[in-house]
């Protein structure tokens, strides 16, 4: 009876010691015979696109900070040329959770934009959450769900209003502004424009 520790292929088998090394080696010829062509990656570059004549994009975000038990809120008011209408920092409490913050973010914006008599807003957030609730045509039974109501109560004011989702690098503006809420205590409005650190 053959021993079961003869090679099954005919081939020398390879002392444990070698193992490692050997594996190395074949390893090694492997990628020879099969090169890796590496793939580009093309970034998706996130452009400002205007609103309509006689629109304004009204862009926010929210931001925590924990340790000292705030949020921030940050809307910057664009017209269709591009040009800084008003811009608003804002130090609140901290919410229970980041979705309180953002749809309190939510209602800054709008509340905003009325005070500021804009009247057609196109109003921008990266937030998906946030997002499909307000663009939802059901009542939110989320712990912000009431936030979600009130922005959409405000919302009957304007003539022309709705909520698009933007990616990250193109919210860097009022990002900046959510974030500088630490610093400042209350709310701070800039018209027609932006502080210089944060463009």
């Amino acid at each position: 009876m053959e021993s079961k520790k003869s090679n099954r292929f005919n081939e020398a088998a390879c002392p444990l010691n070698q193992v490692l090394q050997v594996s190395k080696e074949r390893k090694l010829e492997f990628q020879l015979l099969h090169p890796v062509t590496p793939k580009l990656q093309h970034r998706k570059h996130t452009r400002w696109k205007p609103p309509d004549v006689d629109s304004f994009n009204v862009n926010y975000d929210g931001a925590t900070f924990n340790e000292q038990g705030k949020a921030g809120f940050g809307v910057v008011i664009r017209n269709s040329e591009g040009a800084v209408m008003a811009s608003l920092s804002q130090q609140v409490p901290l919410p229970a959770t980041v979705d309180q913050v953002e749809a309190l973010a939510a209602r800054r914006a709008v509340e905003f934009a009325l005070k500021v008599r804009i009247t057609q807003a196109i109003i921008k957030r990266d937030s998906d959450i946030i997002f499909k609730d307000l663009t939802s045509p059901g009542l939110s039974l989320a712990l912000h769900g009431h936030l979600i109501h009130d922005v959409k109560q405000l919302a009957n004011a304007f003539t022309n209003i709705s909520f698009t989702h933007v990616r990250c690098p193109g919210n860097t503006v009022p990002h900046g502004l959510a974030r500088r809420a630490i610093t400042m205590p209350n709310l701070t409005v800039w018209m027609e424009d932006v502080p210089s650190d944060i463009l």
